[in-house]
């Protein structure tokens, strides 16, 4: 259901100042001094692998939990000693912590009776929010009585009945199936755009959260590794671990030899072309990282620009729109290749291939300086 122009809303400014948090004053912070702009009306998701601190951050700007240092404003206001039902911010869980005594309705209207909100505009409230989520009529039912994506609905609806200036969803699709999720999160992106109100969304999901997003932050261990919009994070990460937890890559490390006019990657058992314009310098320990779309198969070698190794076919699996496939390296490695549906090599199980990229579909990394090292000796 469409909500109403004079509803409307851009919702909040949320700012986040060098917030850290620490459990133990011994131990490294769960948080270590992230800084975050979230505009007006934006949806922002936190990515990242377990324990890399993206729920922590959002715990802290719902206030569930309290930074050890920095603040948190929305709107400019800092809420740091604000209590959580006193911020106007809406969450909802990754088990929706529903009220099982309640019914979907009564579990609607709990912000609204803490709130002291009228009945008669409570009711009003609860039916536009069931109407809101598609599930018109379900009122009466306990969660017990729901599936697992209308239990997600109830919870959504539950979050945003007080009309928060955010809504702040933590995992809120962790528990389903593929096909409910992926139905759902066209369902999340839908809603934020009807609604016009920011939102702070946490998974661990790459293709989530590039589906979904305006910009996403990826987080490794406590802190923001880059932020960026799907496409920039995706086609020119700034760190080899954006590169390698955003979507699929093949990655070569070694050290760069020459100069800024003919630059290569000296790895193990291979040189490789990197594209110009990079900061890095010869000496410098670096990684080559190509994703798996941008690798073709050949019959045989050709002459080429771009980089050229050899290996033979160790799997190929068929995902229905692509299918993807796994090539072992001469002189060690593996690289995989996606080819989309209607673009398939004849490349068969077993099989001696040539693969080839060009050298602007590699992107050139700083890299770990061991790794490098030991991969680039003789």
């Amino acid at each position: 259901m469409p909500v109403p122009q004079s509803e409307r809303t851009t919702g909040a400014s949320i700012q986040l100042r060098g917030v850290t948090k620490r459990y133990s004053h011994d131990g490294r912070p769960a948080v270590g001094d992230v800084s975050l702009d979230v505009a007006p009306g934006e949806f922002v998701t936190l990515l990242g692998p377990s324990g890399s601190g993206k729920s922590t951050t959002l715990n802290m700007i719902v206030g569930f939990t309290d930074p050890s240092e920095g603040e948190i404003l929305v709107d400019g206001r800092a809420i740091n000693d604000v209590p959580p039902h006193k911020r106007d911010l809406g969450m909802v869980f990754q088990d929706y912590a529903l009220f099982p005594h309640m019914t979907a309705a009564q579990n609607i209207e709990f912000p609204l009776r803490y709130r002291k909100v009228p009945k008669a505009e409570r009711q009003r409230r609860v039916d536009e929010a069931l109407e809101f989520v598609e599930l018109p009529g379900y009122g009466g039912r306990l969660p017990r009585d729901l599936s697992g994506g209308e239990r997600q609905r109830v919870a959504i609806a539950r979050a945003i009945v007080a009309r928060p200036v955010a809504l702040l969803m933590d995992e809120p699709l962790g528990a389903l199936d593929k096909k409910l999720r992926e139905s759902l999160q066209v369902e999340i992106r839908h809603l934020h755009q009807e609604l016009g109100i920011t939102f702070v969304y946490v998974t661990h999901d790459q293709d989530e959260a590039l589906a979904l997003s305006d910009r996403i932050a990826v987080f490794n261990r406590g802190r923001i590794e880059q932020i960026a919009d799907p496409e920039t994070l995706y086609e020119r990460p700034s760190t080899l671990f954006v590169a390698e937890f955003v979507g699929e890559s093949n990655t070569f490390e070694g050290i760069v030899r020459g100069d800024s006019g003919a630059i290569r990657l000296e790895c193990e058992n291979r040189s490789l072309g990197v594209p110009a314009g990079s900061s890095l310098r010869s000496g410098d320990a670096a990684a080559l990282v190509v994703r798996p779309e941008h690798v073709r198969i050949r019959e045989r070698r050709e002459s080429d620009e771009g980089n050229v190794l050899t290996g033979w076919i160790d799997q190929i699996l068929y995902l229905g729109s692509t299918r993807s496939i796994e090539v072992m390296l001469d002189g060690g490695g593996a690289m995989m290749i996606r080819e989309p549906a209607g673009q398939w090599s004849d490349a068969e199980p077993g099989n001696t291939v040539t693969v080839s990229w060009d050298l602007e579909a590699s992107i050139l990394l700083p890299g770990d300086s061991a790794r490098g090292a030991e991969a680039a000796s003789p």
